[in-house]
């Protein structure tokens, strides 16, 4: 929690920005699907993501633990992550992929990454999107991304059925 409090306290965008994120805090049913809403124990706000040498510290806002039943029906631990942003265009999100690398090295399934845009700033989910997409399409983000979601069998299974999904309009 101090983590926490001592990151708001750096500048007006990180309050707000901070704001959103305990606006999540105490209602994640508009945020989070019901899928783990009803099972989420141990907040954390404000850590490491990821710590690897060469890739640099990036954090989230918050991350809660939740508990899944797999298609064995064996009952599985799961980290569902936060994002939240705090921009006034979303030209300015996403210039360094590193942390939404990092996300994706830590999650099994893109439902388990939430990237909330605080409201009230004119930028919308579509334009998020379309950010996200341009910054992916550079060839050097699609090389690093796609060897990430290879290496991981359920990210690549997902990504494969939207790709079909979209395909079948």
């Amino acid at each position: 929690m101090q983590r926490f409090l001592s990151e708001l306290m750096q500048t007006e965008h990180k309050f707000k920005a901070g704001a959103t994120t305990l606006e999540v805090v105490r209602h994640p049913e508009k945020y989070i699907s019901a899928m783990y809403k009803s099972n989420l124990s141990n907040l954390e706000l404000e850590d490491l993501i990821s710590h690897a040498a060469g890739s640099g510290n990036f954090r989230f806002d918050a991350k809660w633990s939740s508990k899944i039943t797999t298609t064995a029906g064996a009952q599985q631990r799961i980290d569902v992550f936060i994002d939240t942003k705090n921009y006034s265009s979303a030209s300015r999100m996403f210039k360094d992929l590193g942390q939404f690398k990092a996300y994706l090295e830590n999650i099994d399934s893109f439902d388990q990454l939430y990237i909330i845009q605080q409201g009230g700033r004119g930028v919308t989910r579509e334009q998020i999107i379309n950010r996200l997409r341009k910054e992916l399409l550079k060839p050097e983000n699609l090389i690093e991304v796609f060897k990430i979601i290879r290496s991981k069998p359920s990210l690549n299974r997902e990504l494969l059925e939207n790709i079909m999904r979209l395909l079948r309009g």
